[in-house]
């Protein structure tokens, strides 16, 4: 199972690098497709115990500090770094964020204003880091490697372009390295605009959903998290 998991990591870890190159040495903007930007997303959130959760409440983690991320996008790729705070029994703990997504789009059917119907395809890796109370609690550290697939509308002109993204992942998740393991499943659901020369190069800016939720071995690590907020990026 870990020389799966390995695989899984380094399948993305390819796809994401290979696309990042090729974007990192494009001149200029022939198409808002071939768009890259960096941004900031800041978020409101719900980290909670699941009812299967086999911890007494005083020691369950449950916090709803936002959740604010550095991001970096271009058509089909998707990157994001977060960190929140807050307080648990008393005591100041963090939570760190990461994310990467991969998503090939495979068209279903073309309108005459020139949009276009998607079965997007995505590759999705994360890892959650949630400190509980030193004595008492259980940290929740993991990690998840999934697949998934929705639906997405996208229209894209020379200056202005929009995408509606909806799609479902499941994960297999996995507690730091450790042999601890299970799944998790995930709803996401995304408003993207892409807008040519408002600011440099030009600006994408949207509105995103998530929820998250984990069936570990360890009842322990079952968790739920859902956020929703804005972001916003520059091209570069």
């Amino acid at each position: 199972m870990n020389s799966i998991r390995c695989l899984y990591f380094l399948m993305l870890i390819f796809v994401t690098t290979s696309q990042v190159w090729c974007q990192f040495f494009e001149e200029n903007y022939p198409s808002l497709s071939d768009f890259r930007s960096v941004g900031l997303s800041g978020v409101a959130q719900d980290f909670s115990p699941r009812s299967a959760n086999a911890q007494p409440d005083s020691a369950k983690i449950h916090f709803t500090a936002p959740l604010f991320s550095a991001e970096y996008r271009q058509m089909g790729l998707r990157v994001a770094l977060g960190y929140s705070s807050y307080k648990f029994n008393n005591n100041a703990r963090s939570e760190i964020s990461f994310s990467a997504e991969s998503i090939t789009d495979v068209s279903l059917v073309r309108d005459r204003d020139g949009g276009n119907f998607f079965l997007p395809v995505i590759l999705s890796t994360s890892f959650i880091q949630a400190g509980g109370s030193t004595n008492s609690s259980k940290d929740f550290n993991v990690a998840n490697v999934g697949l998934g697939t929705g639906l997405k509308f996208k229209r894209i002109s020379e200056s202005f372009g929009v995408q509606i993204t909806g799609v479902g992942v499941l994960y297999y998740s996995t507690a730091g390295f450790s042999i601890e393991s299970g799944s998790s499943t995930a709803v996401i659901a995304e408003l993207q605009f892409l807008i040519r020369e408002v600011i440099g190069e030009g600006m994408t800016v949207g509105y995103r959903f998530e929820t998250q939720a984990w069936s570990m071995t360890d009842k322990k690590l079952n968790y739920s998290r859902q956020f929703q907020g804005p972001f916003l990026g520059i091209f570069f």
